[in-house]
């Protein structure tokens, strides 16, 4: 019988049962190894950073970059490395126009969660208010703005399918 230690919460012991090889990681046992996990961290690193420049205009957080990382691990723990976004952060294309393109399609799932998971990310810390949030009730300025933002996403919708095109991400 083992025993699981102390318990962090309340400090107790109890007999643990269960598998044996609890502690070692899933990459471990697959023979991916620690090297490959570092590698995988500092390139889940790059991709928060570049998609979050793809979104936001301030420089990115730590604090979103080490959530971002403990997110995907949850979330995407039993998929395979998506070579689309691997190709949209290595060529540093345009991921928001790209998202938008290949969403109208009902493609590129994967891309589309990263930055709703970082827009999430960002949406809960105080200094990311001021792109979530207009303080001051403007009519004329927010109808020039919601012109402008459709204008946009005209411009990032024809953007985005020249870039699907040209680098053959479908």
């Amino acid at each position: 019988m083992l025993f699981c230690g102390p318990c962090r919460a309340c400090g107790h012991t109890e007999p643990r049962t269960g598998n044996p090889r609890r502690g070692v990681s899933v990459s471990s046992r697959w023979g991916w190894g620690p090297s490959a996990s570092v590698k995988m961290t500092d390139d889940l690193a790059a991709e928060a950073r570049y998609l979050h420049a793809a979104l936001f205009p301030q420089p990115v957080d730590p604090a979103i970059v080490e959530r971002y990382r403990d997110a995907h691990r949850l979330l995407f723990a039993g998929e395979p490395s998506s070579p689309l976004v691997s190709r949209i952060v290595e060529r540093r294309l345009d991921a928001e126009a790209i998202e938008y393109a290949l969403r109208r399609r009902n493609a590129g799932r994967e891309l589309t969660r990263k930055l709703q998971m970082l827009s999430y990310l960002a949406e809960a810390r105080a200094a990311y208010q001021d792109e979530f949030v207009n303080r001051k009730t403007r009519r004329a300025r927010a109808i020039l703005a919601l012109a402008a933002a459709a204008l946009r996403s005209r411009w990032k919708l024809l953007k985005g399918e020249l870039l699907v095109r040209r680098h053959g991400l479908l």
